[in-house]
């Protein structure tokens, strides 16, 4: 796989409309063309309808916890737009060249504002500013040329603590900045390396919850004392232990932790400050991806990512009984927050066939409400392909002497008889997975071109436990590719093209 988050696409067999008569050489901005035939003009009109697909993406309550802000793109990229209720016009907030990205609003209403931040040019040089939404003012709270995020307000919300380059530029230390004052943030732990990150303030604002990732397999946490400046590791072991998220209790005894130790899964543990021990609250056979607990600490929810399908489940805290919530669209969940009335929980969906869009369910009542409709480029919805969850065997065996299988995704052409050409989509990494979440791309492919559409999670990737993440480690990588060749459609009958060589059959 690659080192970075790039899409690797392999196409087999061709297209008669592209493959015509060579094209003398043309630039194209920055890009040379030669020998590149041109394209149809109905052709990238109409995939310009599917470029102009938008999505929504939850991104916090609003101050008085009545609307939320959601991120969406009217123009180039991606800004903050305010929705005050289900079905609600979306207000735009932010204008900006760059992207926009975490946005946390400010637990103090009366300051009705948030944090959000950007780069410029994407030099990845994060600043971190607060949005006055009374004046509409934004402060950048940061020096202007470090690299800053992970960004907390205290429960209070007069300050916010970050993690920041600012020292020597590559050491990630934590910082304290009141809100009145930006500019006298006050560093609070000095670090070595760039994995380190806040997470969660407790409720007397006196401690914090901090978290060193290390790789993909394993990472360290700390209670650091604000006060005393004291950092002391939460469950030291020598054992690989991932940690992907976790919260303090509401009483402050203990922790909410996803921790991987001594199972191949993320599972949601508890963790005693006074006994220093642990106990399993859930635990299944697919990872938990992520949690959030109600201001009260009454109420608890969390997803497991199942194969790449996600499914979201409430919990009572106090009976530790929990269920999943009903009527969901099946595919990909994020976003998972509760409102500052325990009750209404928002989330990010998006599947195969829907683009990103935000919901509400109301827990008491078990009410839903889509709050966003994304607009879908004039296009027909019913026209959108699903995708099968499947597998293919591949070269090897797994350490029981079992025939080693890859998960995959496969999108065929509608009303597709016979063989078709393929296009095989392969997630950047080295770790990562695909879902089963909407694609401009993929849908265009298989809906206007008629390419059948194959996404495999190699080896390698996560989602499918830690010794199957650890598969292609170090001089492990080439066996990742090797799966790639190993990859068929169809039945043994009837296959798309072989495992020799890439040869297409079609």
């Amino acid at each position: 796989m690659m080192t970075r988050s790039i899409s690797l696409i392999v196409i087999f067999g061709f297209i008669a409309i592209t493959m015509a008569a060579q094209t003398p050489r043309k630039p194209i901005g920055n890009l040379l063309v030669e020998n590149i035939p041109n394209l149809p003009t109905d052709l990238t009109e109409r995939w310009e309808q599917y470029q102009n697909i938008r999505s929504a993406g939850f991104a916090d309550w609003d101050a008085k916890g009545e609307g939320i802000y959601i991120a969406t793109r009217f123009g180039d990229v991606a800004q903050i737009h305010h929705v005050a209720k289900a079905g609600a016009a979306r207000e735009q907030v932010t204008f900006y060249k760059e992207p926009i990205s975490g946005v946390r609003t400010c637990p103090d209403p009366t300051k009705d504002g948030f944090l959000f931040s950007r780069d410029i040019g994407g030099n990845e040089n994060y600043q971190i500013y607060f949005y006055d939404r009374k004046n509409g003012k934004v402060t950048m709270t940061t020096d202007g040329k470090s690299r800053n995020g992970n960004y907390r307000w205290n429960k209070k919300g007069d300050k916010m603590a970050y993690s920041s380059t600012k020292r020597t530029g590559i050491d990630v230390d934590f910082y304290v900045a009141p809100l009145s004052n930006p500019g006298a943030a006050e560093m609070i732990l000095e670090n070595k390396g760039g994995g380190w990150s806040v997470i969660d303030w407790s409720a007397d604002d006196s401690r914090m919850l901090v978290r060193n990732s290390i790789s993909a397999n394993e990472s360290k946490i700390f209670l650091y004392d604000i006060a005393l400046k004291r950092l002391d590791p939460i469950n030291p072991s020598d054992k690989q232990i991932a940690y992907s998220d976790m919260r303090f209790s509401k009483d402050g005894k203990g922790i909410y932790v996803l921790s991987d130790e001594d199972s191949e899964f993320a599972g949601l543990r508890y963790y005693d400050f006074t006994t220093r021990k642990q106990s399993k609250i859930v635990e299944m056979n697919w990872d938990i991806e992520g949690f959030d607990v109600s201001d009260d600490g009454s109420m608890m929810a969390f997803s497991v990512n199942e194969g790449g399908f996600y499914k979201v489940y409430s919990m009572d805290t106090k009976t530790m009984k929990y269920a999943p919530l009903s009527n969901l669209p099946k595919g990909v969940i994020g976003g998972i927050d509760f409102n500052k009335d325990n009750q209404r929980l928002a989330l990010s969906i998006t599947t195969a066939t829907t683009t990103g869009d935000v919901y509400v369910v109301n827990l008491k009542t078990n009410k839903q409400e889509r709050w966003t409709m994304s607009e879908i480029g004039g296009l027909n919805p019913a026209a959108f392909t699903e995708c099968s969850l499947i597998e293919f065997p591949t070269y090897d065996k797994d350490d029981k002497g079992k025939q080693r299988m890859i998960p995959s995704l496969l999108y065929m052409p509608k009303g597709a008889t016979g063989k078709v050409p393929v296009v095989v989509d392969i997630h950047g990494g080295p770790e990562g997975q695909s879902y089963p979440s909407f694609s401009n791309w993929r849908q265009f492919l298989v809906n206007e071109l008629g390419i059948a559409v194959l996404v495999p999670n190699v080896r390698g990737s996560s989602g499918y436990g830690k010794t199957y993440l650890k598969l292609d480690n170090g001089i492990l990588r080439e066996n990742s590719v090797k799966d790639i060749g190993s990859s068929w459609i169809g039945s043994k009958n009837n296959p798309i093209w072989t495992r020799r060589g890439w040869r297409c059959l079609a």
